[in-house]
């Protein structure tokens, strides 16, 4: 009995070292346990500022209050030509989510009538 007390020790603390190693690496699984979703309140008359997220992150725009949104790529910052819609049906309320798994820059607008123009963009910087 002794003996497969010791066994069962030994393969457990062999599986936590495992989870150790594991949790240490740069693993997509790894990334993925310290991911966080930054929370964007999508609306008119706000002026955003560079959101700056590691890789792995999430990003999560939300909208309500009767006016119609959407969230679009953008070719640039300030750009509000060529935007292309990456969120469900246009709507007065909803959400868009992304994860960002790539390093690098980018640019997101709101697609309906002028609010582009009007200023609802955001960069977002991964690193």
């Amino acid at each position: 009995m002794a003996y497969g007390a010791m066994t069962s020790s030994r393969l457990l603390a062999a599986s936590l070292l495992l989870c150790v190693f594991s949790l240490g690496s740069k693993s997509v699984a790894s990334r993925n346990l310290l991911a966080a979703d930054h929370a964007v309140s999508w609306k008119l008359g706000v002026t955003y500022p560079t959101l700056n997220i590691p890789s792995g992150d999430s990003v999560t725009w939300s909208w309500d209050g009767g006016v119609p949104h959407n969230v679009a790529s953008a070719p640039g910052a300030g750009r509000c030509d060529d935007l292309q819609v990456l969120s469900d049906a246009l709507s007065t309320e909803g959400n868009f989510s992304k994860t960002f798994d790539s390093a690098g820059t980018y640019y997101f607008a709101c697609e309906v009538d002028v609010h582009c123009q009007d200023g609802m963009q955001i960069t977002i910087q991964v690193s």
